[in-house]
């Protein structure tokens, strides 16, 4: 019986109510996303043509419409095979659906004489690994890489 006063001494010393818990901060709010760097720019450019129906990128949206660097807007506008841009050019196309909503934007960059390709939100913000597909159905387009805008077929010659 000697210990007993010892052990809940030891006990209730040991049994000190734990400090408060203070909350963390809260985690600051992630950074707003940044349009790709030249978006506005591209947004900008006037039309290469009227606006077309949307065959080429499923769940894209109903309607596309092709923007052009100007330097290249030229040899897009006669796209043929054989046809090459010249280094530098961008080719956007802007999406929509049936009420004018605006889609996803799929930009072709030519560097180095070959294209790299994005996927940016209607906004301009680039879409991580979205672009990953756009190389295969590409390589086997009319010219450069390139479809070109829709042209209506021409009647068969008698």
């Amino acid at each position: 019986m000697r210990f007993l006063p010892l052990c809940l001494t030891l006990a209730l010393g040991c049994s000190a109510p734990p400090p408060p818990l203070v909350p963390a901060p809260p985690a600051p709010p992630p950074p707003a996303p940044v349009p790709w760097s030249r978006f506005a720019e591209i947004a900008a450019w006037p039309a290469a043509a009227e606006p077309f129906a949307n065959f080429g990128h499923p769940d894209a949206g109903d309607q596309a419409q092709a923007r052009v660097s100007p330097d290249a807007r030229a040899a897009y506008a006669e796209l043929v095979r054989d046809s090459v841009l010249p280094e530098g050019s961008i080719v956007a196309l802007f999406h929509s659906d049936r009420t004018g909503k605006a889609g996803p934007v799929y930009v072709m960059e030519k560097q180095g004489g070959t294209w790299a390709y994005r996927a940016l939100t209607a906004q301009g913000v680039i879409l991580e690994g979205a672009a990953g597909r756009c190389e295969g159905c590409h390589q086997g387009a009319v010219g450069d890489a390139l479809f070109g805008i829709p042209r209506p077929r021409e009647a068969p010659r008698p």
